[in-house]
């Protein structure tokens, strides 16, 4: 059996009359160099009529069950529910046959999906910016990517000498803390997922930076002959909290507060 293309369903007049410019989003070279078929996906405005009759047949889940009670529902019934439409709002179309108009403009018929549990089947649309006529998806451009972290040349200057001033002891204390970091994040960047590199290869502000942090913690440290004595020599001096502590034990931890210089 022939199928009958849609611009059989609609006049030559009705076709002039619906023929409007394109919307500004979508390309003009589209109305030649892209035709819709079938399973494609456009877009679709309602005209005042066809919101209408979507109104008409919709309720609601309250409507349904009061209607039930009263036994005014016919049972088995299909109920069409969703939002309210207006004229002009746009949705999706699933092209079901395509055709062609007398001035070559492709023509479909379609199933608009409708925001709810129903559709809405539509004959002879054209391709237009008017209600009752369909479009192509305008282009959504994909976000620029953000821009490349370049530290200022200064920044990588106090950074290099600040490497190249490091002692062995010092450089070794904060390559164990950049491990003992890994170890807690499974050998990845916390950020972004990405595999941590081992602390030689390391950009030299990274390096700069675990530095810092173990020069913060000796600075703030005291040297043993400053210390208060240790309670007992299970105990560990804390050189972050700058008190003893006892592994494992509950209660507070014993600073200068509690035992004398």
């Amino acid at each position: 059996m022939s199928l009958r293309p849609p611009c059989a369903l609609v006049t030559t007049s009705v076709v002039v009359a619906q023929r409007v410019p394109l919307p500004p989003e979508v390309p003009q070279e589209h109305r030649m160099s892209q035709q819709p078929s079938i399973a494609r996906v456009v877009h679709y405005r309602l005209t005042e009529e066809q919101a209408r009759q979507v109104n008409r047949r919709r309720t609601s889940s309250a409507s349904i069950g009061e209607r039930l009670v009263a036994g005014s529902w016919p049972i088995g019934a299909q109920a069409h529910i969703g939002e309210a439409v207006i004229e002009g709002e746009t949705f999706p179309l699933i092209v079901t046959r395509t055709g062609s108009a007398a001035d070559g403009a492709a023509v479909v018929n379609g199933q608009v999906l409708l925001d709810g549990n129903d559709t809405l089947w539509v004959q002879g649309a054209v391709e237009g910016a008017s209600p009752g006529c369909w479009f192509w998806p305008p282009h959504v451009p994909a976000k620029a990517a953000a821009p490349a972290y370049v530290p200022a040349p200064e920044l990588v200057a106090a950074a290099e000498q600040s490497v190249a001033s490091a002692s062995p002891e010092v450089l070794a204390t904060a390559e164990r803390l950049y491990v003992a970091y890994g170890a807690v994040t499974d050998g990845r960047s916390a950020v972004t997922g990405a595999t941590l590199p081992q602390f030689s290869a390391c950009s030299v502000l990274v390096r700069a930076g675990w530095l810092a942090a173990v020069r913060a913690v000796l600075a703030q440290d005291q040297t043993a002959s400053e210390r208060p004595a240790p309670p007992t020599p299970e105990h560990v001096w804390d050189a972050f909290a700058h008190r003893w502590y006892l592994p494992g034990a509950k209660g507070p931890a014993i600073g200068r507060s509690s035992v004398g210089a």
